[in-house]
């Protein structure tokens, strides 16, 4: 779903949220029948001992799942960028990471620990994505307001290609909208996830573990704020320059900043500002006072949809 649509989107992402079940129910308990037995602290003690177990032999796996995934991006990222070219020709040890992404069960991702569970979608986004890429590459797209190498040049890429993750069959919109931002609510994964567009956060070289997410987001994030075609300040005019990625989801950086529950409420760029403001490294060291970061107006640039691909730094260096 075209991210420009974010507006109405989010409506029903908000709504959704209201509506959907959780991805993983727990259990509930039996009925009917005769008198149930009650549940003693030994069983109780059992049964945790034996999620415990689970938990462990799962992250254990998954580690050494990630690690696959890790020895391709190695492989083909530079810089942020990607080698779609050279991967096309070995997509084999990607493809066997996403089999195995599949048939983790749900009593298996049930067990494991919040962190361990965003790891897993982060880079199930960021593999199904790179996947996705190479089936279709080149891309040479005729749509004329996209570049023609723009995944935005393939039909329902994000909509329509059923993924499977966790003994779960969804697409990459429901995985972004429905898991990432509504069930996890980290505004960090925004610069995590990359949508291979080279207006996204850059692609890192290393996968996300529940070990490494936390040091893993912040530097994401950090990168991603950094980089002056992101975030820009003209001190003469009072303007920020800030990449749209801000403008598509403004109300997923409120809590961040202590603004999701002000009333009035706040504007989606107030909120933007301030959160710009408070994190991005080259404005923090402004120490700015809050009425003079007021007067700065915000001014969205424009969205670089075309491929995160090393192509056009084939001839040169790293």
């Amino acid at each position: 779903m075209a991210r420009q649509n974010i507006v109405q989107r989010m409506a029903v992402v908000n709504t959704a949220a209201l509506l959907l079940a959780l991805p993983c129910q727990a259990a509930g308990t039996v009925s009917g029948g005769d008198a149930q037995q009650p549940q003693t602290a030994s069983t109780g003690s059992e049964k945790s001992k034996s999620v415990e177990r689970t938990a462990g032999k799962t992250i254990a796996r998954l580690h050494k799942m990630h690690a696959m995934f890790t020895d391709d991006l190695h492989k083909y990222v530079r810089n942020g960028l990607v080698d779609y070219a050279r991967w096309k020709q070995s997509p084999e040890r990607l493809q066997n990471y996403l089999n195995q992404l599949g048939k983790i069960t749900q009593a298996e991702y049930q067990s494991l620990p919040e962190k361990e569970k965003l790891a897993i979608w982060i880079n199930a986004y960021n593999a199904y994505t790179i996947k996705l890429v190479l089936d279709s590459y080149p891309i040479k797209g005729d749509k004329s307001y996209y570049p023609a190498d723009s995944i935005r040049q393939i039909e329902g890429f994000w909509e329509n290609n059923r993924l499977s993750v966790c003994g779960r069959s969804l697409t990459l919109d429901t995985m972004e909208h429905e898991i990432l931002r509504r069930d996890f609510f980290d505004p960090r994964t925004h610069f995590a996830v990359v949508c291979a567009a080279r207006g996204c956060g850059k692609l890192h070289r290393h996968a996300y573990t529940g070990d490494n997410l936390d040091a893993r987001l912040d530097e994401a994030t950090s990168k991603f704020l950094s980089d002056e075609k992101n975030v820009k300040i003209d001190t003469g005019k009072k303007v920020l320059h800030l990449s749209t990625l801000f403008k598509y989801f403004p109300l997923d950086f409120a809590k961040q900043v202590g603004l999701e529950k002000r009333f009035p409420p706040p504007t989606d760029d107030e909120i933007v500002r301030a959160y710009v403001f408070a994190k991005a490294p080259q404005l923090v060291q402004l120490h700015l006072p809050e009425e003079e970061r007021k007067q700065y107006s915000v001014e969205y640039e424009p969205y670089d949809w075309s491929l995160n691909d090393t192509a056009e730094q084939r001839s040169g260096g790293d």
